[in-house]
């Protein structure tokens, strides 16, 4: 789950990581009281929405009503902007961007204040844009991913969750429980955990694939998961990679699973599962013409991305 940009600021004040001052406004009706507090022009107005945020530089009040007249409550970049982040634009001397994953072979030696802001607050990912104003160090940006399996003891982050935000399809997996991520290539992408979806994404682009979606069944083993991710993936997809090392069920029981979601599909799957009784497991697979059982990643890859017409 993602939040928006002044509520991770808000957030991060609280643990000393200060940001240029900031007003949020939801009507056109708070916009002068915000300039006022705010003080001179320039202004930079930011619509708050997931995702990619470019801010807009306006030169006096007369341009900031136009601006977010135009903005608020409609569509910006494809998605709905409620509230407007608004703060005065300022020459920054020098920028700095720290990135925090859930891969630790990307941890970085950072100040140990954010790295425990990182556990405490159950995120996957964190990115922080700062930049040096007259000698002094500000947060210019904040990207925020919370882990959706731990929003049981982040009570105060589900408040913070904007449906809006969020495509139909999106909305569909959170039902399950399970990640998704839509992109504009042919091949969707079944797996579970940060680490094995990220293996697949490289080799993707290293092999020339393109990818139409990724789904993270973050650990749910469920005949109606499983469902529920292949019926979405079936709806955009050319041909569809399962990726899976089950950890409570035997792989038997998936490939029973598999076999069963996949009843009239008409996508090509190719299906890479490892674990207990995988021989008995692919070899149920292997029944279904439709289905590649490979057992190497790179080879899974690279079939997914044939029976997709790239290659």
């Amino acid at each position: 789950m993602q939040i928006h940009e002044f509520q991770a600021k808000e957030l991060l004040k609280e643990i000393g990581i200060e940001s240029i001052a900031f007003q949020v406004i939801a009507s056109l009706e708070e916009l002068g009281p915000a300039l006022k507090i705010l003080g001179g022009a320039p202004f930079l107005i930011k619509p708050q929405i997931h995702g990619p945020r470019p801010g807009i530089i306006c030169q006096n009040k007369e341009e900031c009503q136009s601006i977010i007249a135009e903005i608020l409550g409609g569509s910006y970049q494809g998605k709905i902007a409620h509230r407007i982040l608004i703060t005065t634009k300022k020459s920054i001397e020098k920028k700095e961007k720290l990135v925090w994953t859930l891969d630790k072979s990307q941890d970085h030696p950072l100040s140990p204040i954010l790295d425990r802001f990182f556990i405490d607050h159950d995120l996957t990912y964190m990115e922080l844009h700062l930049g040096t104003v007259e000698g002094r160090v500000y947060l210019l940006e904040a990207f925020l991913s919370v882990d959706d399996k731990a929003l049981y003891r982040q009570p105060r982050l589900i408040a913070c969750f904007d449906s809006s935000q969020m495509s139909s399809r999106a909305l569909y997996a959170a039902h399950y429980g399970f990640l998704y991520s839509e992109y504009e290539g042919r091949v969707g992408c079944l797996f579970s955990g940060v680490g094995a979806g990220k293996k697949v994404e490289l080799l993707m682009e290293n092999l020339g694939g393109s990818i139409s979606a990724l789904v993270d069944l973050c650990g749910m083993e469920s005949r109606e998961v499983l469902e529920g991710a292949l019926k979405l993936l079936s709806k955009n997809s050319r041909s569809i990679l399962v990726n899976l090392f089950p950890e409570l069920m035997n792989t038997e029981v998936w490939a029973c699973w598999l076999l069963a979601a996949l009843e009239g599909n008409r996508t090509p799957v190719i299906v890479r599962l490892l674990g207990e009784k995988q021989d008995i497991a692919r070899a149920l697979l292997m029944r279904n013409p439709r289905i590649d059982v490979i057992e190497n990643t790179e080879e899974a890859v690279r079939m997914a991305i044939i029976r997709a017409g790239l290659l």
